[in-house]
């Protein structure tokens, strides 16, 4: 599967509006291309780990993992309305 993702990757121009930005300065892929890379591996489960895999061969190291908050707790504390 991890090859099937390269080929994509290595079949497709990428354009600057495929992708977008956030504030906090993660790059992430348009939500259409998206679903175009997924419909092209033909399978929506599983995607997490290839592409863990392929971002660890890139040698991206993911961030520390936040703990998971509800929407009730945030917003209790004021964090969230």
């Amino acid at each position: 599967m991890v090859e099937a993702v390269l080929g994509f990757v290595g079949a497709h121009t990428f354009a600057p509006a495929e992708f977008t930005i956030g504030q906090d300065r993660t790059c992430r892929l348009h939500p259409e291309l998206a679903r175009r890379l997924v419909g092209e591996l033909g399978q929506i489960g599983g995607i997490s780990p290839i592409l863990a895999e392929l971002l660890r061969r890139v040698g991206h190291e993911p961030p520390a993992a936040l703990p998971h908050r509800s929407k009730a707790w945030l917003t209790q504390r004021g964090l969230m309305r």
